[in-house]
């Protein structure tokens, strides 16, 4: 990972990059280029969940983003729901971004102000929970203000992992191109338990992940101009 943290943190290589380690202060600080990130916690298909407006209004040719999950009908965030995955979940997430993206995103913004958008991380486990489905929001939703995000390990599920590389493979080189910003954290199994629907999160570098796979598909896929968040520490978002 030396390698890759030195790349991406160097001024002079990479200008835009920032590496940000600390997600429990929000906004992040901004990076060199200006603008920020804010993490909307919580699951947005609760109907107590509120996509607060109030981060603050990037400075003429910055951007800041607003990152959140993409939701889930299960009562707990992670435990997963087959109406995720079916035409019902595709039609809950789609209205939900209809209603959203107007309230958050500044994409033609006033004199002297800067662009603000909304950034889904998605999740095996969530509306949003693979590359089909991030691929087609890009597509459809780039020029309303969606952002790509970038999260490898949310779209590896347990039973991926004997083919992990081409998972990997699929997800890094269609998302590195076209994302606005990557999280990196590593993933571990369940302890203690015998559940299959989600691995447990763990900080970068310390889990099951093939970190050398990964870091080489990011040198080739994604741009020098793009954040990074290296998770090393909890608590992690949530």
């Amino acid at each position: 990972m030396n390698d890759l943290r030195r790349e991406l943190s160097s001024a002079s290589a990479n200008p835009h990059a920032h590496l940000r380690t600390d997600l429990t202060q929000q906004p992040q600080d901004p990076p060199p280029s200006g603008g920020s990130f804010l993490w909307l916690g919580g699951n947005p298909h609760d109907d107590q969940w509120i996509a607060s407006a109030n981060f603050p209004t990037p400075n003429d040719g910055e951007e800041s983003i607003a990152l959140c999950w993409s939701g889930t009908f299960a009562a707990n965030l992670f435990d997963g729901d087959i109406r995720n995955w079916t035409k019902s979940g595709h039609a809950a997430l789609e209205k939900w971004l209809d209603e959203t993206l107007p309230k958050l995103c500044d994409i033609q913004p006033k004199p002297g102000n800067g662009i603000r958008r909304l950034g889904l991380v998605a999740h095996h486990t969530h509306l949003l929970s693979d590359v089909a489905g991030q691929m087609r929001l890009w597509h459809n939703r780039k020029d309303q203000g969606l952002a790509t995000i970038l999260y490898p390990s949310g779209l590896i599920a347990p039973s991926m992992m004997k083919d992990i590389d081409d998972h990997l493979i699929r997800s890094i080189s269609n998302l590195g191109p076209r994302c606005s910003l990557c999280i990196l954290e590593d993933i571990a199994p369940p302890v203690g338990s015998q559940d299959e629907v989600h691995f447990q999160r763990a900080p970068w570098g310390t889990g099951i992940l093939p970190h050398a796979l990964i870091e080489r598909l990011l040198g080739e896929h994604l741009p020098a101009s793009t954040p990074v968040i290296i998770s090393t520490d909890p608590p992690f978002f949530c």
